[in-house]
């Protein structure tokens, strides 16, 4: 599996600050909500839609067949390898304000304001991947 890689939010009545425990070449973060939906989103610039059908089926890991576990492995593996021999695709950073996407990527879904709530912030990088739970308070 991808290393995981530790997220702290700082939540200020101006701001929102993601802070990753080690530098990471985001391919895409994502904020979600109380209800599940998307409240922000933004991907590398490198990441390109695939034309044609696609089909996901989400399955937990416990429930996986070996060979898919494999098959998930030998491609950590490799993307892995190729950041450590090639460098990574985007300039580490380890710092995200919500809502300002950074230079390099494009909104898939635009931040919005956020209600007081619980949130969770998910983030897929070359180097690892990384998740953490925040609460908006009532002003």
């Amino acid at each position: 599996m991808l290393p995981e890689i530790g997220i702290s939010v700082d939540v200020a009545p101006d701001a929102i600050t993601f802070r990753f425990a080690k530098p990471m070449s985001i391919l895409s973060l994502v904020v979600v909500g109380p209800d599940a939906g998307t409240c922000w989103e933004f991907v590398a610039n490198e990441m390109k839609p695939v034309q044609g059908a696609s089909v996901l089926v989400a399955v937990p890991l416990a429930e996986a067949p070996p060979e898919l576990l494999a098959l998930l492995q030998s491609a950590e593996a490799k993307a892995l390898r190729r950041v450590e021999e090639s460098g990574p695709i985007k300039e580490p950073t380890n710092v995200v304000v919500y809502g300002d996407t950074p230079a390099g990527y494009r909104d898939k879904t635009p931040g919005r304001p956020l209600e007081p709530g619980r949130y969770r912030v998910m983030v897929f990088a070359e180097q690892g991947r990384g998740s953490e739970g925040f609460i908006v308070p009532a002003a």
